[in-house]
């Protein structure tokens, strides 16, 4: 009883400081320094300023999860916030796991084994992974055979920023994103002052953190950035340990009008996944090596992209005896056009790739797929918006599909903006249930969506509030034919999702807060019961306080997050309890140098994130964090 009175009392206070707090940053901005607001950028259900950023800039580490609707168009900023995570929040808070701040700034509780660099995916919306689409820079990377997204695979230190449009994306990616899509933009260097960053941490279950950071212009046209990682930890039961590398580097080159570069992402990764776990009989170790490259020509209205990506996947025994091996290979070209006419813009994307898989004798195959789009948004009345955008999307196994969006916005005076969209996506078949020899079927259809949304926002110097409403309808089900058979087939069957959703930010001198609360009920047609993993009611929040003595050079922060997952079931049907976990950080800040000290679950709770995964207890981290430059 008193663990529950305390997570009520502490949400209740990142309620009262979210609405009464000042709100001090409503734009969410891909770099610091000096910035000028240019023109107004009016897009479906948000308002945004474009801004021109003037070098020298001191930092370029993590700056902001930022929550959005609408379309994205080219050489926007991250349009109106709906919820967002400034960057000292999330020094604050120490993170390690990019899955939690997702959750911080959605109130979506995710599928996670919970083990560090374990399977994680995401949940925004519907509690389906498919239809969550993650790009790397505008590129995406769900993997082919499973057509999702391990967000495990996402390290914090490499990335400036984490967009999450909370809608319908088809009809500008094409397939899956049907409920959400998640853009990781990564660093790169802007100019000024070279940069470094040295880090170190430890903790609970001989856990051993290094990160390294640098950046420096050559000249005065090249630049360049470069980030290395490295996690190890024992696991806090057998065969739940984690060894993990990630290395990420960006070099480019100012022509003036335009910016050419090259960008590379590596990441290594061993982990183990115990075997006294339901629907898992023996222990198994999971291997991944990612390689993506990508070669970009960006100007202020068009951006280019050729970009290569090698994943390779190894499971095994837990004596290293190989059970199979699968490697993905792809290449692709993104080309996205913008133009500015009076109150209008119109965007216009082509994107073509190839994808190789190798799984052995028993299942390879060569697939070449790719679309078009337009986009648009302009002034249909006096502070009416209306933002209309379609998809063509072909691949040569299941054929061809048309997403349309339309996107309306009314804006206030008083900082109220009323907005509103419909859309159409598809979820595509992966490449398992397409080619599988055992239950593949060649002749399957998308899963195809129908989705509306609508809410009312707020704004001002002093608060950041919002509501909203989503519903979505899934039909063409790709399912097994029955409990019996194990061939995927297009069910006749739908699912839904109906959801409530409430957004609250708040910062004022020495203290900032937010919350995300989503309500949400879910159904499938032939059961009538509640989707897997899909709770009624979900809340993710954080309040800090951050001191600043001796004229900036002493710092001081105490940050509390914290999120609860309602009553749910597993995909076994086994029904899991709610659960609230309460995290606590601090932080003392000389100078440059950091020291952090963070502890994770609190109050000690048990729970399962997913069924038949107790997660570990209480754990804690501590850290050194040193920045400078020269």
């Amino acid at each position: 009883m008193l663990n529950r009175f305390l997570f009520v009392l502490l949400s209740t206070l990142f309620c009262l400081s979210a609405c009464y707090g000042e709100y001090l940053d409503p734009i969410s901005l891909d770099h610091e320094g000096p910035h000028f607001p240019v023109s107004p950028t009016i897009l479906a259900d948000t308002i945004s300023l474009e801004y021109v950023s003037v070098p020298p800039l001191k930092s370029i580490y993590l700056k902001e999860i930022s929550v959005w609707g609408g379309l994205p168009m080219l050489n926007s900023l991250v349009p109106g916030h709906i919820a967002s995570l400034s960057m000292d929040s999330l020094r604050s808070l120490h993170l390690m796991r990019a899955s939690g701040a997702i959750e911080l700034a959605t109130g979506g509780i995710h599928n996670c084994l919970g083990y560090v660099g374990q399977p994680c995916f995401a949940s925004v919306r519907a509690p389906n992974p498919r239809g969550i689409l993650f790009l790397k820079d505008g590129i995406p990377v769900n993997d082919e055979m499973t057509g999702a997204f391990d967000v495990s695979h996402i390290s914090l230190v490499s990335l400036s920023k984490i967009e999450i449009m909370s809608e319908c994306g088809s009809s500008i990616y094409g397939p899956n994103g049907s409920d959400a899509v998640v853009n990781l933009v990564t660093k790169t260097f802007w100019g000024g002052l070279p940069y470094s960053r040295v880090a170190i941490s430890g903790g609970s279950h001989d856990l051993t953190r290094a990160e390294l950071e640098f950046g420096r212009s050559f000249g005065k046209s090249w630049s360049g950035y470069a980030s290395a990682a490295y996690l190890k930890e024992d696991g806090f039961k057998s065969n739940a340990d984690a060894d993990i590398k990630d290395f990420n580097a960006d070099l480019s080159y100012d022509l003036g009008a335009m910016k050419a570069g090259v960008s590379v992402w590596r990441r290594d990764g061993k982990v183990g996944i115990p075997g006294d776990t339901i629907g898992l009989s023996q222990p198994l170790r999971d291997e991944d090596r990612v390689l993506f490259g990508t070669v970009y020509v960006k100007g202020n209205s068009f951006d280019t992209k050729f970009y290569y990506k090698d994943l390779w996947h190894e499971d095994s025994d837990s004596l290293n005896n190989s059970l199979g091996v699968r490697t993905v290979k792809g290449m692709g070209v993104d080309v996205k056009k913008a133009v500015n006419l009076h109150r209008k813009r119109i965007s216009v994307g082509v994107t073509g790739r190839k994808i190789e898989l190798d799984a052995g004798d028993s299942l390879s195959c060569e697939v070449l797929d790719g679309g078009t789009n337009v986009a648009a948004n302009f002034e249909v009345l006096p502070l009416v918006y209306v933002a209309p955008g379609v998809s063509y999307w072909y691949n040569e196994v299941y054929g061809s599909e048309v997403s349309p969006k339309l996107s309306i916005s009314m804006i206030y005076s008083l900082g109220f903006v009323l907005f509103g969209s419909v859309s159409r996506g598809f979820n595509a078949p992966n490449i398992r249930e397409l080619f599988s020899p055992t239950s593949g079927n060649g002749e399957l259809k998308p899963e195809h969506t129908r989705s509306f949304s609508g809410g009312l926002r707020y704004e001002s110097n002093q608060v950041s509030l919002s509501v909203h409403g989503f519903a979505i309808k899934t039909k063409d089900l790709i399912e097994p034919e029955s409990d019996s058979a194990s061939q995927f087939v297009n069910s006749d069957y739908v699912s839904r999702v109906r959801g409530l959703g409430f957004k609250a930010k708040g910062r004022a001198p020495f203290v900032e807060a937010g919350m995300n609360l989503r309500l949400a009920t879910s159904e499938h047609s032939r059961t009538g019961e509640e989707l897997p993993y899909a709770p009624k009611v979900s809340v993710a929040g954080y309040a800090g306080y951050n001191g600043v003595f001796r004229r900036g050079d002493l710092g001081v922060k105490v940050t509390v997050d914290a999120k609860y997952a309602g009553e749910r079931v597993s995909d076994n049907g086994l029904s899991l309890p709610e659960y609230y976990v309460l995290n606590l950080c601090g932080e003392i800040r000389v100078i440059s140098l950091r020291m952090s000290y963070r502890v994770e679950n609190l109050l000690d709770e048990e729970y399962e994130s997913v069924s038949g995964y107790p997660m570990p207890g209480r754990t804690f981290t501590y850290g050194l964090d040193w920045e400078f430059w020269n």
